[in-house]
């Protein structure tokens, strides 16, 4: 079951419980949230090489505050700005991608010269979601929403030469940020004004030729209410 598919059906959820459910005459309240974003990388060859050294760092904090309002008794809306954090690689690769066997990791015949790839980013934006809630209180729930969010990515290249003909040159290159569009799902428990939750952002840098280290992010999120 892909992404689509989830979100679909948990937003389909939540849009039959909501006409199935009294309105509660309830406020809503702000809430603040803080955990840890898992990045999930990119295949390998897209700046990285597996068989040559690197590092990426995919795990970062990250935080949330927003507005909780209940819909019905077991429906809330959930309007937050919700940052995942940061996320860096750093590589030695060759020159040449074409030079490079990304089945075997290593370099077809003799390596053009190495290059050193120092790249970093982040993503942010508003969350927009609806978590419909289930048992004795609504202390577990499902969550399913968009994210219109702004990745941001760059990369500096030390030392590229694709070629011995060619000069060894440093280069820069940057995705070009704009807002986007993400899917988000997931599920949660909460205890009194308290909540857990475990998401899935489908974040991912489109439009250019300058991708992100990463193509999506799971977060564990904990969340209070005021």
């Amino acid at each position: 079951m892909n992404i689509v598919r989830v979100t679909a059906f948990c937003c389909f959820v939540g849009a039959l419980s909501a006409f199935s459910t009294p309105a509660l005459a309830s406020s809503g309240t702000f809430e603040l949230g803080v955990g840890m974003t898992d990045y999930r990388a990119v295949p390998n060859g897209t700046w990285y090489e597996k068989g040559f050294p690197y590092h990426l760092k995919l795990r970062s904090t990250a935080w949330m505050v927003g507005w909780r309002q209940p819909l019905t008794r077991h429906i809330t809306a959930h309007i937050d700005w919700i940052s995942l954090g940061f996320a860096a690689s750093n590589s030695w690769d060759t020159s040449a991608g074409a030079n490079y066997n990304r089945v075997e990791h290593r370099c077809y015949g003799a390596c053009a010269p190495m290059a050193h790839f120092v790249g970093n980013g982040s993503t942010s934006g508003l969350a927009l979601s609806l978590a419909r809630h289930f048992g004795r209180g609504g202390w577990f729930f499902l969550t399913a929403g968009l994210y219109i969010n702004r990745v941001r990515w760059e990369e500096h290249v030390y030392h590229w030469q694709p070629s011995s003909l060619i000069p060894a040159r440093n280069l820069y290159v940057a995705h070009h940020t704009r807002w986007e569009v993400a899917q988000v799902f997931g599920a949660g428990v909460r205890f009194g004004r308290w909540t857990l939750t475990d998401q899935l952002y489908a974040v991912r840098a489109r439009g250019d030729s300058v991708p992100a280290i990463f193509w999506g992010a799971d977060t564990l999120m904990a969340g209070v209410n005021f």
